[in-house]
């Protein structure tokens, strides 16, 4: 009974400090059928039924099976997001960290704040235009749609450029922290200072940066992590806006600057310009500059269409990328909604052909009751490289209860 109501006390005393917002969510996603390598260039074909292992395309995996925790408030809070396959034993030991796909916490005194840990999504001041992915359960890290975010597409360092406390577009548990200050009531809107420390352990070809100091390589003093600053900005209804200075070792940075004009009714849109600096003849091939175009339109109630575009060119090395991607949703009733996904990922260098991946997706989402979800589709992927040409086909499902 004491153990009860200490527990019982500690819970009162966490909620009473955070002002405690709870919510919990378990993600589950499975292939109901997958057909792969069906073409006339394409070697056999392999079938699988209720695959509950794998839910993958080739470029992501879909399923994203996860289990998050989220509680905080004004005065600091954290977050959980496990893999249900935590807790399998691997060579002779189960791996917890392994199955701990994002954890963070966060401390806020006033306007400051500060944070650490491993983000999965990050933090963002522009929109992203996703909104619609997130929704019907498409979107998210390890899932196809909403496939790249800002930035760069290529390249060792710009993808995902925008989430100042990543490298490179995730995938890799780097550790960040990073401190952030609201300057308020001085202009129509909120004015943001940010600045982030982020582990580049893994970064590139994964080898381990412990000892290293990139930017001073005579100095006893090891230093082994990127910075990045921001400045923010957001007023309601007017404009959301960031510019972003990232130094990832010695010679290599880029900046960013992201604009999201937020006066047109149903409209939400990004414009984003990046850039990273390789300054010298051993980090030059990785300079290249992306360009991003984003907007979610509600075209009648219900009814919503949204675009992701990417161009990115690497100056020096004369690879060329472009993604495009469009999302429809159209809510029938509150019970079923309709979408359609397509997606473009396609990259050349100099004057050979374009490799590419197409997906097409039309698919549904079932409500099955307040925060349950299932969606499902049918999923085309056509791959078209030097050496085959190949389209697989799925039937992806992915179950979703939020509390």
């Amino acid at each position: 009974m004491k153990k009860i109501v200490t527990i019982a006390i500690v819970a009162m005393m966490c909620a009473a400090i955070f002002a405690v917002d709870v919510s919990t969510s378990m993600r589950l996603g499975w292939n109901a059928l997958s057909i792969q390598d069906v073409g006339e260039k394409a070697g056999a074909k392999a079938v699988e039924l209720f695959n509950l292992d794998s839910c993958t395309t080739e470029l992501k995996d879909v399923s994203s099976d996860a289990f998050s925790f989220t509680a905080g408030g004004q005065a600091g809070g954290f977050k959980i997001n496990l893999n249900p396959t935590m807790l399998q034993v691997k060579g002779g030991g189960a791996k917890l960290f392994d199955g701990a796909k994002e954890f963070s916490f966060y401390v806020g005194f006033g306007n400051f704040k500060l944070a650490f840990g491993h983000w999965v999504d990050g933090i963002y001041y522009a929109e992203q235009c996703k909104k619609d992915h997130d929704d019907t359960n498409w979107s998210g890290q390890g899932t196809l749609a909403s496939l790249y975010k800002m930035g760069l597409i290529e390249g060792n360092y710009g993808k995902a450029f925008d989430n100042l406390v990543d490298i490179n577009g995730g995938g890799k548990k780097k550790i960040s922290a990073y401190a952030e200050y609201k300057l308020a009531k001085v202009l129509p809107g909120n004015l943001y200072f940010t600045a982030a420390l982020v582990s580049l352990d893994e970064v590139g070809t994964g080898s381990s940066t412990a000892g290293v100091n990139f930017y001073d390589a005579t100095s006893d003093v090891k230093f082994g992590n990127a910075f990045g600053f921001r400045l923010g900005y957001q007023q309601n209804k007017v404009i959301n806006a960031n510019v972003d200075l990232r130094f990832f070792q010695k010679d290599i940075m880029g900046f960013g600057v992201y604009i999201s004009p937020l006066m047109v009714k149903g409209l939400n849109a990004t414009l984003g310009y990046t850039m990273i600096l390789g300054t010298d003849d051993a980090t030059k091939n990785n300079t290249g500059l992306g360009v991003d175009v984003r907007f979610r339109y509600e075209v009648i109630k219900g009814l919503t269409l949204t675009n992701q575009f990417n161009f990115t060119k690497m100056t020096e090395t004369d690879k060329m990328g472009i993604f495009d991607s469009f999302f429809a949703l159209y809510k029938i009733n509150s019970t079923i909604w309709a979408s359609f996904d397509f997606q473009f990922d396609g990259d050349k260098t100099g004057d050979a052909d374009m490799q590419s991946v197409m997906y097409m997706t039309p698919g549904c989402v079932i409500i099955a009751g307040d925060g349950c979800q299932i969606s499902t589709g049918f999923q085309v992927e056509m791959n078209k490289n030097k050496n085959s040409d190949k389209v697989d086909l799925a039937i992806p499902v992915i179950a979703r209860v939020k509390f």
